[in-house]
């Protein structure tokens, strides 16, 4: 349920807060103290679930997405939908790419060169791929912001889904069943469905 300063109470974060101030209270004894850390705990719990803290934690390239305020809003929001763990999931681990209708979620290799120095030697370069997770969203001009919402929960499906580490070469029956997949996993947080049928 969202409040009215934008900031998300759910069960699972009342749940992770108590835990927290419970791992707290085992190692601190001092009562002032306890109380101290316990209003940190809550404060940066709802700083992480609001609108705010998920907008900081937020990682989105393209051009569009810099000048585009609107459009980082309403992943934000997305995300504040989700359940906390996916939510964290999707923080931690997607880069989001708005090109400015479909999205896409597939995975980017960036390379990068080490040197050895990197390890504790020295004077050796080696070079590396690293993977990671992209959701890249394309969106029409007269999106409605709910269809937007929509598209970008059934993109971050997608990716708890783990279909991202096979996008390449999939057959179009595979296709329909992830799509089908994503669809199911994001109706069940509240989104609609982005297909009507699933004919490619």
């Amino acid at each position: 349920m969202v409040r009215k300063n934008n900031q998300v109470k759910d069960k699972e974060v009342e749940r992770l807060i108590e835990t927290d101030i419970s791992e707290m209270k085992k190692v601190i004894k001092d009562k002032d103290r306890q109380r101290e850390v316990e209003g940190k705990i809550r404060r940066d719990m709802e700083y992480e679930n609001s609108l705010e803290g998920v907008l900081y934690h937020l990682r989105i390239l393209g051009e569009a997405a810099s000048r585009d305020q609107n459009n980082k809003g309403i992943i934000a929001e997305t995300l504040l939908k989700l359940p906390y763990k996916v939510r964290r999931k999707a923080l931690d681990e997607v880069i989001f790419v708005v090109v400015t209708a479909q999205g896409l979620t597939t995975k980017a290799s960036f390379p990068m060169k080490l040197m050895k120095g990197d390890f504790q030697q020295k004077e050796e370069a080696y070079h590396t791929i690293i993977e990671h997770p992209l959701i890249i969203l394309n969106f029409k001009k007269r999106m409605s912001k709910s269809r937007k919402m929509d598209t970008i929960a059934h993109e971050i499906a997608h990716f708890i889904l783990g279909h991202h580490h096979k996008a390449r070469n999939q057959t179009n029956q595979r296709k329909i069943i992830n799509e089908r997949k994503a669809d199911d996993q994001s109706e069940k947080w509240g989104f609609k469905r982005c297909y009507k049928d699933y004919n490619f």
